[in-house]
């Protein structure tokens, strides 16, 4: 078993894409053939609705209340924009409302089948209407608008009204991909006027791409297994209990695993798909794509074989089924035929044999710089930590180590090049090994508690940093942003309530998990131990955690110290996930503090604001800001081409006039303005980016080595 907390569940997802339909209550296209589900996955369900209801923390009963958020959660995952359903359909799936909680009970997933069957129905029934829609040039003159989100909105009535939301929808999807590629002919033109590499591979015209995606996602859904439609529902179930308790099935146990040790065996080149093809986009360093030296950028897979068996022809193939022929274990060859320069490009083959690959872009990294504060030119270690990961191999491969393995091993070696001054970057880090989190916690303070955590009985158990002084004891930075969650809160708020450091916030608090999770493998369940395939397991949440102060971050999360302006998404966080557990509280644990740090802080809080209020990239930011926000309120889109257009042009422009103040804010260096993300990213795979929001926070950081420095003057008699 595994103790950990992530800041979303690990789901199978659809993407749904928008479609639409004409008369009151109409008949259903022909039907698909049935999807059946295979009996292990009938007990699976069985065996976990039964578990969910007896070990999950918040004790809730599997009744006719839950049975029916799983009837909601169903429709709105299938349908989240709520254009796909009718409401007649919705009707009619009403009776299983209030019966599915039996139904799990019994390993009966009829209810799945039927919803999922008319789904695929009515989505085939709207890709009809978009080939028949976009035969033809759409109005887009006509001053109509479109709803930027329905997922409040009631099922179409309709046919009539379907095919009226539908028609909008593609108007709006025809204006975006021609301001697109108006987007991309400018930057390619930049590109060629600065002699760099342009991509002279034609485009296809926006209606045959708009009608490719909705073929190419219908095809998907079609492609749906009785296995992957049991995992859908049965992770449905669990996550109406909260949202981080989920169901691996093997594929996804895989993924799982993946993430935590953060190695693979394969042969180490990223994949992406790009219409209809699945295209390589990156090669990682000293994988077996990078030492044979046959595989290029931009190469595009035709057919995939194992070994010297019959390659199978993977063009129009689901992503994920690509990766998993390609992935394999260690030492075992797999044979790629590729198509170089284009889909019609000179086809290669291609035989590599696969290796255990290290994802190092996950792991921590720290550099040094030196930074201006108060007439003095201060050192200043940064540490970006990705995730918290646990039982990575070493590098020589005899043991396994965690984050805090090499966030120490980074901090020392800064302190060997003389750093005065720490930040710990933890933005976008969504969490991992609770165990991790306590240790890395204990390189900053000197023992005592770090976390307090509740379980399914009220007993509260304190998890404490147990080895005598810390690793860094001066002037510290914790940088967090709303995907900042579990693990990282931890961390954050310990900080924060040792008062050892400040945090330093890019929104005004993080994402807001605080719970806590355990992984079983479900072979060890006695109902299924005797299952001829491995049954998966589950992540179970069993607990909540609480600060030192006895708050829950749940919720709430943890609001920095210094929160700088950033645009952000007012639904992001735990409080808008759909069955999220309350916040609550519990007895607080006294900690010695150094009081000094609470002035320090205040001193810096106020430069900080100094500071920004005399940055032109902070200005830019605010003005942005408003920008954002105003669009947001409005809640629509315009459909009239003329006036997107204007809103399109006056963009560029004013985006010109600022570009190399937005490189700025972004830390895009000289000779990087135009490059695609992709490339960015290789190029600095093992680099940290200086964006604004990391140069504020070695800032704050600088400025408290000069004020601590003074507090010590001070201090002196």
């Amino acid at each position: 078993m595994r103790f950990l907390h992530f800041s979303a569940p690990m789901i199978t997802s659809l993407l749904c894409l928008s479609l639409q339909a004409q008369e009151a209550t109409p008949a259903p296209a022909p039907a698909a053939q049935t999807l059946r589900i295979p009996g292990q996955q009938q007990l699976v369900a069985m065996t976990l609705s039964r578990i969910m209801e007896s070990n999950h923390y918040s004790k809730i009963r599997f009744d006719d209340t839950l049975s029916s958020r799983v009837f909601e959660e169903f429709l709105v995952t299938l349908d989240p924009q709520r254009r796909i359903f009718l409401a007649s359909d919705i009707a009619e799936f009403t009776p299983y409302r209030a019966i599915l909680d039996d139904q799990f009970k019994e390993g009966d997933l009829t209810f799945a089948v039927k919803v999922f069957q008319r789904y695929t129905e009515r989505l085939q029934e709207r890709i009809d209407f978009v080939h028949a829609t976009l035969a033809k040039q759409l109005e887009t003159a006509n001053d109509e608008s479109l709803e930027i989100s329905r997922d409040k909105a009631n099922w179409p009535k309709n046919r009539e009204e379907q095919d009226n939301l539908w028609r909008r929808t593609l108007e709006n999807e025809w204006i975006v991909a021609e301001l697109s590629a108006a987007a991309e002919m400018k930057r390619q033109e930049r590109l060629k006027a600065k002699n760099k590499p342009v991509d002279t591979a034609p485009k296809r015209p926006p209606q045959e791409q708009i009608v490719r995606r909705y073929d190419n996602f219908l095809k998907s859904q079609k492609d749906f297994s009785g296995d992957e439609l049991a995992e859908l529902i049965i992770n449905v179930m669990t996550r109406c209990f909260d949202p981080h308790s989920s169901y691996f099935g093997p594929k996804a146990m895989e993924e799982f695993d993946i993430a935590m040790k953060l190695s693979l065996s394969g042969i180490g080149a990223t994949l992406q798909w790009d219409d209809g093809y699945t295209k390589i986009t990156d090669i990682m360093p000293g994988s077996p794509a990078e030492l044979g030296g046959q595989i290029q950028i931009g190469d595009r897979l035709i057919e995939v074989g194992q070994g010297d068996e019959t390659p199978v022809n993977v063009v129009d193939m689901r992503l994920s089924k690509v990766v998993s022929l390609v992935r394999g274990q260690k030492g075992t060859t797999v044979t790629l035929i590729i198509a170089r320069g284009g889909p019609n490009g000179e086809r290669k083959t291609i035989k590599i044999v696969r290796d255990k690959i290290k994802l190092t872009e996950s792991e921590a990294k720290g550099e040094i710089r030196v930074v201006e504060s108060q007439g003095r030119q201060v050192k200043v270690g940064v540490v970006r930590l990705p995730a918290f990961y646990d039982g990575v191999a070493t590098a020589d491969g005899k043991g396994t180590k965690g984050c805090s393995d090499d966030v120490k091993r980074e901090i020392i070696k800064m302190k060997e090049q003389g750093a005065e001054a720490i930040v710990l970057d933890l933005r976008e880090n969504g969490g991992g090994s609770l165990g991790e989190a306590v240790k890395l916690t204990g390189l900053f303070i000197d023992q005592g508690p770090v976390v307090q955590i509740r379980d399914t009985s009220g007993e509260i158990e304190v998890l404490s940093d147990e080895d005598p002084g810390a690793l860094w004891e001066g002037p510290l930075v914790v940088m967090v942003n709303d995907h900042s969650a579990s693990a990282s809160e931890i961390v954050a708020a310990a900080i924060q309530d040792h008062k050892r450091g400040a945090v330093v916030g890019v929104t005004p608090r993080t994402h807001g998990k605080g719970t806590v999770q355990r992984v079983i493998d479900l072979s060890r369940v006695k109902q299924l131990a005797k299952l001829k395939k491995s049954p998966g397991e589950i992540k179970l949440t069993i607990a909540k955690f609480y600060r030192v102060n006895g708050g829950s971050t749940q919720e709430k999360g943890v609001e920095p110290d210094i929160v700088l302006p950033g645009i952000h998404d007012e639904e992001e966080g735990e409080i808008h996930l759909r069955h999220h557990l309350p916040y609550d509280q519990i007895p607080s644990i006294p900690v010695a503090i150094d009081g000094s740090f609470i002035k320090n802080l205040v001193d810096a809080t106020k430069l900080s604001l100094a500071r920004r209020t005399a940055s032109p990239e902070f200005k830019t930011l605010d003005t942005d800001i408003a920008r954002f926000d105003e669009r947001e309120k409005k809640g629509t889109l315009s459909l009239q081409k003329e006036t997107r257009v204007k809103e399109f042009q006056d963009e560029e422009v004013r985006r010109e006039q600022l570009r190399p103040m937005y490189n700025q804010i972004a830390g895009i260096e000289k000779g990087e303005e135009d490059e695609d993300e992709e490339a960015l990213f290789r190029k600095n795979r093992n680099k940290i980016r200086n964006d604004v929001y990391l140069r504020e926070g070695e800032a704050v950081a600088a400025d408290l080595v000069k004020l601590l420095a003074d507090t010590k003057v001070a201090a002196k008699p």
